[in-house]
């Protein structure tokens, strides 16, 4: 019963989703008016000096206005005829095509719109086609931009434009029988290779999705194979949120600190005194995510804590080796903490903060702030379920969550890999732990440690991992990981001993649990005051779903509300 209930729920998740998403149209919108003197016959442009199709769109133009306005000429409207000789009759031919292809569906020209796609031989196949996908995907998902029935778009061209009218077409209509078996393989995937432990908050919800975005993934690589875009790009525009209206409670602003990308989120209401300040780096493995996609949560932090938020948009990996992203989030943060005063900000209150990926940068943008002369000392750091160390892959919370959606064991390796070097061959060596040489295990045996971790973490399904010999080559390949610089839990005593009071969050049900918890270890033992919140019912990526409509999750909201009491209190 209980599969059979998921089972329809995901597929109506899908479908609706989607469906959705499936909708793209490729054609700039073209306002085609009658120019001065045409009248009927028409008096279209003429080659040379205008290239097609100037005389057709010009005959179109002029055919539809004497239409719509045939009272004018006490004209039966339904007894209108086109003609023309010549070239004038080849004009009438696929004018008359162009009306017998909207006859019941409102004029052609009421939606009609021109795509400008790049052209021979500058650019070649299949550019031309991938620009006609583009629009007609975008015109297809916005329709009411334009007043259009979703449920009448039409493709049309003429000589080449013809060609690619009917290769669009085609594309959009296997979307359809791909569609299908998408979701069908999708929920296939989620049931067999997924595990939700009894534990977790909404599981029904969380495989709804989890399955999108392995559908997703699924639906970029088939669109990457049949070469019309990047599945990474693809994944991108879907996981990536709608901005939000404008925020009665907030000033937002898109600005550069520097050379990065920032948006600055700033209360209306008047303030007594300055406020915090908090520069927030979000989560996406390093290779995901910007702005939109945590717009949601900063406003929410923004207006629940009344404090400024410069929310940073840094470069993204493969494009973007490491350390440009640490570059970019440093930048940003040295940037803020030296003008504050152009933001109401109080220079002794400034909070680094993440998530995931995000929560990995900001404890290394703490860690360098903190002895840099010249720039006050962060008041906190606030680290969200944070990647802090890439020697061990096997703690207890990668073997006993390495099937818990949304974030699976090997992605993090796969994610840092490709963010250091974008070669991912050596994955299951880095997983199996052979890239970590002897004396490097035993330099940092301390503060890895299992001791470390408290036993009511190590009860759940959890066995020690054997002794492996590290191959050095792997090492060589990807020795990086391995430091401080990478991974901030390595970093030496005397700048743990200098970092502000902190909060750390973490999950049950995630892989990245134990890292939290060994680096929360390592702040206490350095003598940093610590607030702790574990999310007993929580994943990876739970904050984020605090405001997700129907697909929003009680554990995120709390969880975030605990983040914004930390805040007030500092």
């Amino acid at each position: 019963m209980q599969g059979t209930l998921l089972l329809g729920l995901t597929l109506a998740a899908f479908t609706a989703v989607m469906l959705g998403g499936l909708r793209i149209l490729f054609f700039q919108l073209s306002k085609l008016q009658i120019p001065p003197g045409v009248d009927q016959p028409g008096r279209y442009r003429l080659a040379p000096e205008n290239k097609p199709p100037a005389q057709y769109e010009d005959c179109l133009t002029a055919a539809i206005h004497f239409m719509r306005n045939s009272e004018d000429y006490a004209v039966d409207p339904t007894r209108i005829i086109t003609a023309g000789d010549s070239a004038g009759a080849y004009l009438a031919a696929i004018v008359t095509q162009t009306l017998s292809m909207s006859k019941g569906r409102g004029f052609f020209l009421k939606a009609t719109v021109s795509e400008a796609y790049r052209l021979a031989p500058e650019h070649k196949p299949p550019a031309q086609y991938e620009d006609c996908l583009t629009a007609a995907i975008h015109f297809m998902r916005k329709p009411e931009d334009y007043g259009v029935d979703p449920t009448r778009i039409i493709t049309a061209g003429d000589s080449a434009g013809a060609y690619l009218a009917a290769t669009v077409t085609q594309t959009l209509s296997m979307f359809v029988a791909s569609f299908i078996l998408l979701v069908l393989g999708t929920i296939q995937f989620e049931i067999s290779n997924t595990e939700i432990p009894p534990g977790m908050d909404q599981p029904i919800k969380l495989r709804i999705i989890h399955g999108f975005l392995v559908g997703s993934a699924v639906l970029g690589k088939i669109l990457e194979r049949m070469g019309l875009c990047s599945q990474l790009n693809f994944v991108r525009c879907i996981r990536y949120g709608k901005k939000p209206g404008m925020d009665p409670k907030l000033f937002v602003k898109d600005l550069n600190f520097e050379t990065v990308p920032v948006r600055v989120y700033q209360p209306r209401a008047s303030s007594s005194g300055q406020r915090r300040g908090i520069v927030f780096f979000h989560g996406g493995g390093w290779v995901f995510g910007d702005l939109d996609s945590h717009e949601k949560l900063c406003r929410y932090i923004a207006r629940e804590s009344e404090s400024v938020v410069a929310s940073v948009e840094y470069r993204l990996a493969p494009e973007h080796k490491y350390p440009a992203q640490f570059d970019d989030c440093l930048t940003a943060a040295i940037h803020f903490m030296r003008n504050t005063e152009d933001y109401g900000v109080d220079p002794t209150r400034i909070i680094i903060a993440g998530d995931s990926a995000g929560g990995h940068l900001a404890a290394l943008v703490s860690q360098a702030v903190v002895s840099r002369p010249g720039l006050p000392k962060p008041r906190a750091q606030v680290l969200i379920y944070p990647f802090v160390q890439g020697l061990d892959f096997n703690l207890p919370s990668y073997l006993q969550n390495c099937k818990v959606p949304l974030l699976f064991r090997e992605r993090v390796p796969f994610f840092a890999l490709l963010c250091l070097n974008g070669d991912v061959s050596v994955l299951e060596d880095v997983l199996e732990g052979t890239h970590i040489p002897t004396d490097i295990k035993l330099k940092y045996k301390k503060w890895l440690s299992l001791d470390n971790i408290p036993e009511e973490f190590k009860v759940r399904g959890y066995k020690p991992q054997l002794f492996i010999e590290c191959k050095k080559e792997v090492y060589e390949q990807v020795k990086e990981i391995c430091e401080p610089t990478f991974s901030p839990l390595l970093a030496e005593d005397a700048i743990f001993c200098q970092l502000p009071e902190s909060f750390i969050l973490t999950c049950e049900y995630d892989v990245l649990r134990d890292d939290g918890l060994l680096y929360k270890k390592r702040l206490e033992d350095s003598g940093v005051q610590v607030t702790w919140y574990h999310v007993e019912d929580g994943f990876h990526g739970v904050i984020s779903m605090f405001d997700n409509g129907i697909l929003s999750f009680p554990a995120g909201k709390k969880a975030l509300d605990k983040i914004i009491n930390f805040l007030r209190g500092l």
